[in-house]
């Protein structure tokens, strides 16, 4: 369990780190998307979506350094639970909002985005519970880092999965 732990580690490095990456890159449609999402005064657009990416680094420094592992998994599945809160919102809403998710998408949320999410809260509880990468090392450690790159393409990908394969809404 503890490879597969370890991939699930690094999956969640993985998936922040391009996350992160995408939101800042594409910053300004990022802190433009916020309002449809949740509705929040125009003064504090930027200071809220710089919060959302220094927590998704905060989580990718800390979950990659063994001696904070387990404070950066535990921020990353609080992060997870947040965003998937504010994509309940927005179907609820029907707001059609867009998943900046990996920053500037235009895609409308929808609940596969939940259950993305739900995925990698699985992640999580899996690299916390089994011990992630501080409980293997060498060719193992090489291992999980390959199965985590490999899983990390359907996760950051899920939007263009779903249109190719035609489920996407």
């Amino acid at each position: 369990m503890t490879l597969l732990a370890a991939a699930a580690q690094w999956l969640i490095v993985f998936v922040f780190a391009g996350s992160a990456a995408g939101k800042a890159v594409a910053f300004g449609r990022f802190r433009d998307g916020i309002p449809a999402l949740w509705p929040v005064p125009r003064r504090i657009l930027a200071p809220l979506a710089g919060l959302v990416v220094g927590g998704e680094l905060a989580v990718v420094v800390l979950a990659a350094v063994p001696a904070t592992r387990a404070v950066g998994l535990i921020l990353a599945a609080v992060l997870l639970l947040a965003f998937s809160g504010v994509i309940v919102r927005s179907l609820r809403a029907a707001s059609g909002a867009a998943c900046n998710c990996f920053g500037g998408a235009v895609v409308p949320l929808a609940p596969r985005h939940l259950l993305r999410n739900g995925f990698l809260v699985l992640a999580v509880i899996a690299a916390l519970r089994w011990g992630g990468a501080a409980a293997v090392g060498g060719a193992h450690l090489a291992w999980a880092l390959a199965l985590a790159f490999v899983a990390v393409v359907p996760v950051a990908l899920l939007d263009e999965f779903s249109y190719v394969l035609g489920t996407a809404e």
